[in-house]
This record gives C-alpha cells, sequence and structure tokens, in this order.
C-alpha cells in the first residue's frame, strides 16, 4: 500500500533503539568499480564534489540512510551532508579487503577455488541449474577455470579473520555511521562453508566499538537462516521483482520468518528493472521488507527513483 503522507516525509523504524531510515542510498556506484557510468559523468562520479551533490540531492527527496564503503570521498561526503542535515544516518560497509584470509593471503585470492567448491561440494542441482539461467554478467561470477581444485576441508577450517585489520577499516567509521554492515568477501562462503565463528568475532568487535551490526548475504536462503543464529540486530538481503539466485517464493519467506528487520539490495536488479521502478519498489514493499537500498548515479536518476519509494517506503 502506498504512503498517504507528504511525498518526501522521511520515514524511520527503530533498530536497537536507534533511527533506521526505509529509504537507503547505495554507495557502489561512487566506488567506480561497479558498472559504467554515463559519458557525461564518468569523470566527476567518485569525486567528493559530485558525491556530495548527490546525497544532497537524495536527501531532499526524503532519503535518510547512506550506505558507504570507507572510501574517503565517500565518507567525507556524508560528513558535510550529517554536518548540515544532523538525521542523515550512516551506514558502514567496510568490508573490502578487511582481513578475511586463507595461508595469510586475502580469502579474494582463492575466488576459482571458493567457487569450484560451491559447485562441486555444496550446491544443489536446483541451485545450479537456476545459476545457468542467470545473465551473462551474474553467471561469470560461478565460473571457474577447468582444472580448479576445490578447497578442502582443512582449508576451510583455516580460513581466519584478522581483527587488527578489521579495526583499521573501523576506525574512519567512527562518528560517522551508526549502523556496520558485515558481509563476506565471496557470496556468503562463510555462511555457506559453515564459519559463523568468524561473524561472531566480528560482531564482537564490531558492538566493541558502539556500532550496531547488520549481516549482509547473497544467497538470502542459504545465509538468513544461519544468520538468525547470530546476534544481528537486522538484516540485508539480494532480493528484488527480477532475477536472483534462488527460487524467490523460498527467499521471501525466510524474510518473513527473520523476526527483525530486513533491507533489500540490488532492488533494481542492476539496473535491469529501470523502466518499472513502481512495479520493482512496490514488490518489495508488499513481501515485506522493511527497507529499500537504491543506487543511483544522477540526480535524475535520483528525482525518477526516490520519488517512488518514498510512496511505498
Amino acid at each position: 500500500k502506498a504512503r498517504s503522507s507528504s511525498l518526501f516525509m522521511p520515514n524511520f523504524i527503530k533498530v536497537e533503539g536507534k533511527k533506521y531510515p526505509t529509504i537507503i542510498l547505495g554507495g557502489d556506484r561512487f566506488l567506480g568499480w561497479f558498472g559504467k557510468p554515463p559519458e557525461h559523468i564518468k569523470d566527476v562520479i567518485t569525486t567528493e564534489p559530485y558525491i556530495t551533490s548527490i546525497m544532497e540531492k537524495c536527501y531532499q527527496l526524503g532519503v535518510r540512510g547512506f550506505d558507504m564503503s570507507v572510501k574517503k570521498e565517500v565518507i567525507n561526503s556524508f560528513k558535510t551532508i550529517k554536518k548540515k542535515h544532523p538525521d542523515a544516518v550512516g551506514i558502514g560497509n567496510p568490508n573490502m579487503d578487511a582481513g578475511y584470509e586463507l595461508y595469510g593471503k586475502p580469502l579474494c585470492e582463492f575466488g576459482h577455488r571458493i567457487i569450484a567448491t560451491y559447485m562441486n561440494d555444496f550446491f544443489s542441482k536446483e541451485l545450479k541449474e537456476k545459476i545457468k539461467n542467470l545473465p551473462l554478467d551474474r553467471k561469470k561470477w560461478f565460473e571457474y577455470p577447468k582444472g580448479t581444485k576445490p578447497l578442502t576441508q582443512k582449508e576451510i577450517d583455516s580460513i581466519t579473520i584478522d581483527l587488527d585489520k578489521y579495526q583499521k577499516k573501523l576506525n574512519p567509521l567512527k562518528g560517522v555511521c551508526d549502523f556496520i554492515l558485515i558481509s563476506e568477501c565471496q557470496l556468503d562462503c562463510l555462511s555457506i562453508f559453515d564459519r559463523l565463528d568468524i561473524h561472531e568475532k566480528l560482531i564482537k568487535l564490531v558492538r566493541y566499538n558502539g556500532f550496531i551490526p547488520i549481516g549482509l548475504s547473497e544467497l538470502t536462503t542459504i545465509s538468513l537462516p544461519k544468520y538468525k543464529k547470530l546476534d544481528y540486530a537486522a538484516y540485508w538481503t539480494w532480493v528484488s521483482k527480477g532475477f536472483q539466485f534462488e527460487d524467490k517464493k523460498a527467499a521471501l519467506k525466510e524474510i518473513s520468518n527473520a523476526g527483525k528487520p530486513v533491507t533489500s539490495f540490488k532492488s533494481l536488479s542492476g539496473g535491469r528493472l529501470i523502466d518499472d521502478i513502481d512495479g520493482a519498489i512496490k514488490f518489495l514493499k508488499e513481501s515485506g521488507l522493511s527497507a529499500v537500498n537504491l543506487g543511483v548515479e544522477t540526480e535524475e536518476q535520483a528525482e525518477q527513483t526516490f520519488t517512488v519509494a518514498n510512496k511505498y517506503f
């Protein structure tokens, strides 16, 4: 049901006593790593003045949540917004190069071996069939060179988290963010491999630093049931009206049974639902999502996207 209040009236829920926004601006587009921005902004989209201008526009459109990495331009831009608008809420994502390791090397260096392990030892036949039908750019996530050796159980048991490195990623977010996303560098590998002990260590560290931890998952039906056993305050998960990895009905059932607020990301299927923004966001609201994370690159996109989001969230 669409909201009947003022078009750009911000909305919040409470998460452990803190105000948590129901509409969040995604930060990935400002990193310069995801997708190809329009030609006229490709040289400025990662700069502080441009990011600040987009954040300000989104704020004026009712956005109160800002998802950010530890990229200094993004953090500095948000600091400018927060100083001007104290009700803006920062949600930090410090997980890139943050100390997930195997043999003392970043776990991401073992990406092909991790994927080979999924496909050979963990994923069901049904899930592998669904992966075959993903769009090409997502299907590539699950490809690995012929002859790649899966991880052994001993290697899985040897995955570690360097808490000193993670702490260094948290430090720039102090005084900036209220909430911290804890994610996994290789498509929920810690959940799939049942290494929830690493989640537990990170949750303790995040809470020790005064943040509220949120568990982020790509594979809703695999990870969300496991996250429920942990001391997370809320969850983020990949769900949209468009494609995803798993059975949509099963994913929505897990969201309904989560027991804590769930925020969607990849909410417009990586831009594939840009021509059906109303239908895409309405679907998320009707599916029981508490909040929505949406990425934009231009003021025009912000106007188009958040005008609709305010109808439902």
